[in-house]
């Protein structure tokens, strides 16, 4: 995984990641996504993302 962040203030932030996975008997399963994060209070937190598969056989959402 690879995964980089920016806060653009205390409470409001963004990212964007590149992941994978390679099972033994099947394709790799590449993805990219990125997101919107609100921090509500220390202990909860909304996420908003979105993302696309990079291989055949990775999810589209």
């Amino acid at each position: 995984m690879l995964c980089t962040r920016y806060s653009f203030t205390d409470k409001l932030g963004s990212y964007i990641e590149f992941f994978g996975f390679a099972q033994e008997k099947d394709k790799a399963n590449h993805s990219f996504d990125g997101g919107l994060t609100y921090l509500i209070n220390n202990n909860f937190m909304l996420d908003l993302s979105s993302g696309i598969g990079i291989t055949d056989n990775a999810p589209n959402h």
